[in-house]
């Protein structure tokens, strides 16, 4: 849980995670093991319940994987004014992940 942060900062801060995560090394028995992590993250919305907040984050996260390892996907939520001046709600996800 991060407070208040916007969709860039939340994915900097997962990012720097994934990276932190990918350069350590494990000690098992006599054996180096090396992790990956993917990540999925989302920013709580004035409707979200605890619920739906664990909800839409457990969804993000299994995106994340399913797409590729070691990685992160932010969802983002935009507030697009229409032309009577109403807020709509669009969802993008974003994946930011190294290059292989």
């Amino acid at each position: 849980m991060a407070q208040n942060v916007g969709a860039g900062m939340l994915r900097g801060l997962a990012e720097r995670l994934r990276i932190l995560i990918e350069q350590c090394a494990l000690s098992v028995d006599t054996a180096s093991v090396r992790v990956t992590v993917s990540l999925g993250a989302v920013i709580a919305r004035s409707d979200d319940t605890p619920l739906s907040l664990f909800e839409r984050a457990d969804h993000v996260l299994y995106q994340s994987k399913r797409r590729r390892r070691n990685c992160v996907l932010v969802e983002e939520t935009l507030s697009l004014a229409g032309a009577a001046g109403e807020a709509h709600a669009a969802l993008r996800m974003r994946t930011e992940s190294p290059s292989f």
